[in-house]
């Protein structure tokens, strides 16, 4: 392995150009040289994910194979200094990537890719990554990744012209400040040696920045204070310190107003300043001076002020800027723009804000203030557009798209509230805005606002009585609920043979259920009588792929472990789809609304979580669980729920809720109406059905939203954060649903008595890969992340137990609810039990026949009352031995209870069949 080793340092030590000039010639080389490319990505990735290989980075190969990582990473130095510029071509006002310099200069182009960032460098950030997250002190390569010298090759690094390399490093600094958090304690000085370099080298950065600002020591400008102020607590008093004495004069200084392009990072700066200085008196005057070297600086391109008006934008929403700037702001604006070439980025701008994003930001109570300095915002911004339409009608498209504008803005669900309210807009319409000069057009556009308002106050009047109406009609559906509650308990006194709801779906000749979810000690928290309540029993997921099956085998053993657990806990699952939430009637309207609202996220995954309250709806409510929330031990969920309002608890919000059929369409109306603006994620809008379900509204929204319930530590959540933590203690590569199954199934077998009845000469063929063993370092290993994980009963804490399962021919004596009892026959074997084995199997419903003869039917009965699934196929092996006289009636007989239990299961299992995965 040494000699492998040294060959790939070697190999590796060689940087290679990304490619070569274009010529026929030349076609067979450039192939080669990808080649080459990928083959040093390819040796990195096994090199780094061999343990052994791992092992003999010590000593001189440690430092040579950090050299080689700096070298590739570093290339060429004047590569990190190559400016790449956005250049207007003859064709139309679209740009183009070029990895060249030019005369005249728009901006640098901030989207830019470098080709050797997708061959190689993003392999070698994301080993760099893995090593500094797992922070092993042991290792020769761990003191020298922490060395001054490569920290500051790092730090060069966020000077590369493309972004995702720069968030690479600045992703590396951030685990690297969080890995060393442990380790102060056992290596104090070390680590705060290293604290005080990083601290160092970033307020050199800083300093290289205020001297000498321009397009390439700007690139590194959001990125050392993000690591500054939001990624590393140690680093905090010392940034403290150093913004006021280095950043804001750096903000100030004349050529950072004149070089910086991207706005977006501006913003970032000032708000993750004043978030980490609230005790600072000077605060305010900083927001003012950032504001007045804002808009002092030249323009240099034609969405200068466009940006400018987003940055105020955003310091407006965070309570940093009074309204009456952004009026002013925005007048600006108005004036500003006055050709067709100019004013693209402003009517987009407008577009922008066509939603509640714009106008709850200005009415929000305790942004803005009084209402009539709210109105006194409304009145100067419809002022100005009025205006500008006044100025621009000569030129028809742009003239359209502001009238277009004009007409969204009084379409906003803000705006009919207002209207509908009688408030003072009118007033001050009348007293105002009509004195406008009244020439043919903007008479025209007037007359049209005019028209629009009349017709949207008509529409919120009709609207208003249309909820009057819904809730009459929701209140007599109540009422019928309840009748129906009663004639059902009257038909059930009538008929007592009649199957209970709580009965256990996979052991149905049993007449009680495992947990009874109706007749539970939990109190009632509302008054059962007045008020629809939830089935808490129908427990629903939903599922659709949003990564083009590239996760199928992920997803089909979740799915399946997932309808094992709950109905061995006594519930009824079911898989929601697509094909569900189609059937709602306003389905095409909600789809268009949700899948237009902003996302940093993939757009599919996104929309398909939207989709998933809409199938819950059709659904008719119940419980909503996410597929990675598992129960590990028997619980019960809270009684007499109302469902006219959502449910959801502490911990698991809005993974695990509750909600009848009226406060599932409560729910989803609210969330088609948002009316408090996105959020902001690295510049970009944001929202999420789950930050909107996160966010407290019990308080402001009581009838669509109930208090949050107390957390329920039996129920787990498998998240990927929590398996990064498993794996990294048990230093194994393992896969997330090994990990899940192993825990669930562990959970159940260690809290019961677990016994498979096998008639002589006959066995379970590798018990281990069919799930019927578990050795005992596994076992440790999963006890003992639970311990770990236990604090604040977030998890469970597991009894000291171990997996035993135990095979063999001898009926239990001390047989109780805590077995679990299976019972292996066919025809032919079953003579070869004892007896006393067989009665006990038929007098006791709950034992669970398996046969031999239909294997994938005894699989199935065995994952669903073990709480687990498994990719290999169940067999058995019989030895030919001699079988005592035919029992007919009994194997009729249990061969009737393994068709029965076979049946229920398979209605569970025919879902997983039916998505098709």
């Amino acid at each position: 392995m040494i000699q492998p080793m040294r060959d790939f340092l070697e190999v590796m030590a060689t940087v290679l150009p990304v490619g070569v000039p274009f010529s026929l010639e030349m076609i067979e080389y450039e192939g080669q040289l990808t080649a080459a490319w990928e083959y040093k990505a390819m040796c990195m990735q096994m090199i780094w994910n061999d343990r052994e290989g791992r092992e003999l980075l010590s000593n001189d190969m440690a430092e040579r194979f950090v050299q080689v990582l700096f070298l590739n990473l570093m290339g060429e130095r004047e590569e990190l200094q190559r400016k790449v510029f956005w250049q207007r071509s003859e064709e139309d006002d679209e740009g183009e990537e070029e990895w060249e310099g030019g005369d005249f200069i728009n901006a640098e182009l901030p989207g830019c890719r470098e080709p050797a960032y997708d061959l190689l460098l993003n392999t070698i950030y994301s080993t760099l990554t893995q090593i500094y997250t797992a922070g092993d002190m042991r290792t020769d390569i761990y003191p020298l990744l922490h060395g001054q010298g490569v920290l500051h090759q790092l730090l060069l690094l966020l000077h590369s012209p493309d972004q995702r390399e720069r968030q690479d490093v600045e992703q590396i600094f951030e685990r690297l400040i969080w890995a060393l958090r442990p380790q102060l304690v056992e290596r104090p000085e070390f680590v705060m040696d290293t604290l005080r370099t990083i601290m160092g080298l970033l307020q050199g950065g800083l300093h290289d920045l205020r001297n000498e600002p321009n397009e390439i020591t700007l690139r590194s400008a959001p990125h050392l204070l993000l690591i500054f102020f939001d990624r590393g607590t140690p680093l905090l008093s010392l940034a403290r310190t150093t913004f006021h004495r280095m950043v804001v004069p750096l903000i100030s200084s004349s050529g950072f107003q004149y070089y910086t392009t991207n706005y977006s990072s501006i913003m970032s700066m000032v708000l993750l300043m004043v978030k980490h200085d609230q005790d600072e008196p000077s605060q305010t005057d900083i927001c003012a001076q950032f504001i007045r070297s804002l808009w002092q600086g030249p323009s240099r391109r034609d969405n200068h002020d466009t940006s400018r008006l987003f940055v105020a934008w955003d310091l407006l929403g965070n309570g940093l800027i009074v309204p009456s700037k952004l009026a002013a702001l925005m007048q600006r604006l108005f004036t500003h723009y006055s050709t067709e070439a100019s004013m693209k980025n402003a009517i987009a701008f407008l577009r922008s804000i066509r939603y509640p994003k714009f106008i709850t930001t200005v009415i929000t109570p305790g942004i803005i203030g009084p209402l009539a300095a709210q109105y006194t915002v409304l009145y100067e911004l419809y002022s100005g557009l009025c205006q500008w339409y006044l100025r621009l009608q000569t030129r028809t498209k742009i003239a359209v798209a502001v009238l277009k504008a004009i007409k969204i803005w009084e379409r906003s669900r803000e705006c009919q509230l207002m209207i509908s309210r009688n408030l003072r807009l009118r007033e001050l319409r009348q007293q105002k805005l009509f004195c406008l000069p009244m020439t043919g057009k903007c008479a025209v556009a007037l007359a049209a606002l005019v028209i629009i308002v009349s017709i949207n106050t008509l529409c919120w009047m009709t609207l208003i009585i249309t909820q009057q109406t819904n809730q009459r009609t929701e209140k007599w559906q109540n009422m019928t609920a309840v009748n129906a509650t009663k004639r059902q308990k009257l038909v059930n006194l009538m008929n007592p043979a009649a199957p209970k709801p709580t009965e256990s779906p996979i052991n149905h000749v049993s007449t009680e259920s495992p947990i009874d979810r109706t007749n539970s000690s939990e109190p009632s928290l509302v008054d059962s009588t007045s008020h629809s309540q939830v089935d808490i029993s129908r427990v629903y997921t939903y599922y659709e792929d949003p990564f083009d099956h590239r996760n199928d085998n992920y997803n089909r053993r979740l799915i399946k472990l997932w309808l094992r657990s709950w109905s061995l806990q006594g519930f009824h699952p079911r898989i929601l789809t697509l094909s569900d939430a189609i059937k709602h009637p306003n389905y095409t309207a909600l789809n268009a609304y949700f899948s237009r609202i902003p996302t940093v996220n993939p757009p599919h995954y996104e929309l398909l979580c939207y989709r998933r309250w809409i199938a819950f709806q059709v659904a008719g409510g119940g419980t909503f669980v996410d597929l990675d929330l598992l129960p590990l031990m028997p619980f019960a969920f809270p009684v007499g729920l109302n469902g006219t309002a959502l449910w959801s608890y502490l911990s698991f919000a809005p993974m695990l809720t509750h909600a009848g059929a009226v406060g599932a369409q409560h729910q989803l109306d609210f969330m088609a109406g948002w009316p408090y603006g996105w959020q902001q994620y690295n510049g970009r809008d944001h929202m999420s059905d789950m930050t909107m379900m996160r966010f407290n509204l019990s308080a402001t929204h009581p009838g669509i939203y109930n208090r949050l319930l107390p957390h329920i530590p039996q129920l787990v959540h498998f998240s990927s954060n929590d398996h990064m933590h498993f794996r990294e203690r048990v230093s194994k590569d393992e896969q997330r649903i090994d990990w899940t199954v192993d825990t669930v199934q562990l959970a159940w077998v260690s809290t019961h008595r677990v016994t498979i009845l096998l008639p002589p000469g006959v066995h379970v063929r590798n018990p281990e890969k069919q799930g019927l063993f578990m050795n005992k370092k596994r076992v440790s290993d999963l006890l003992r992340f639970f311990e770990d994980r236990s604090e604040k009963d977030i998890w469970p804490t597991y009894p000291e137990a171990t997996f035993n399962i135990t095979c063999t021919a001898t009926f239990p004596v001390d047989y109780g609810t805590n077995d679990v009892v299976f019972f292996v026959f066919d025809k032919f074997t079953l003579p070869r039990y004892p007896r006393a084995a067989i009665d006990n199997a038929l007098s006791h419903e709950k034992v669970i026949p398996l046969l031999i003869s239909d294997p994938p039917a005894s699989q199935l009965l065995l994952e669903y009352n073990l709480a687990y699934t498994t990719e290999e196929r169940l067999s058995f092996s019989v030895d030919d031995i001699h079988s005592g006289e035919e029992r007919r009636g009994d194997y009729e007989a249990l061969l009737s209870r393994f068709n029965g239990m076979v049946n229920v299961v398979r209605l569970l299992e025919k879902q997983v069949y039916d998505i098709g995965i």
